[in-house]
């Protein structure tokens, strides 16, 4: 199976062995009849594959990814602006509907206009309640 010199070099490399000589050999005349440019149509081919692949992924994926993440962010800012109005944040209301700026007039109109009898009523409710909380809550420290 293996000849003199494999068996030779084996000998002087022990941790190799022959078997590492044997393949090494096999391994070359196998090879010598390739040249690099036999393995070109192969990378190409690859390489077009790879190309092809990324795109897609960044056609498909990246790009949707981005906008998704970009309408998402836009549509948070706009939410908890509102938020922001709505909760009477100081900077806020001095921004929007306080200040001379940004069409403050029309937007303090548009708040008186649009505060229905039914808010209202809701309001009284939740003050209501919170002041019942708090009767109760006087009524038990007093015992």
């Amino acid at each position: 199976m293996f000849d003199k010199e494999e068996i030779d070099k084996g000998a002087e490399h022990i941790t190799l062995g022959p078997a590492y000589f044997a393949a090494r050999k096999t391994a070359e005349r196998f090879m010598a009849s390739f040249e690099a440019e036999h393995f070109k149509p192969l990378i190409d081919e690859f390489t077009k594959r790879f190309r092809d692949e990324i795109w897609r992924n960044i056609d498909e994926w990246l790009i949707s990814d981005t906008e998704n993440n970009l309408q998402h962010r836009m549509w948070q800012h706009t939410d908890s602006m509102v938020k922001h109005i709505l909760a009477g944040d100081d900077w806020a209301m001095k921004k929007f509907a306080l200040g001379e700026r940004y069409d403050c007039d029309r937007i303090r109109k548009a708040i008186a206009l649009h505060i229905p009898k039914e808010l209202q009523d809701k309001r009284i409710a939740d003050l209501e309640e919170e002041n019942d909380k708090i009767k109760k809550e006087i009524e038990h420290l007093r015992r």
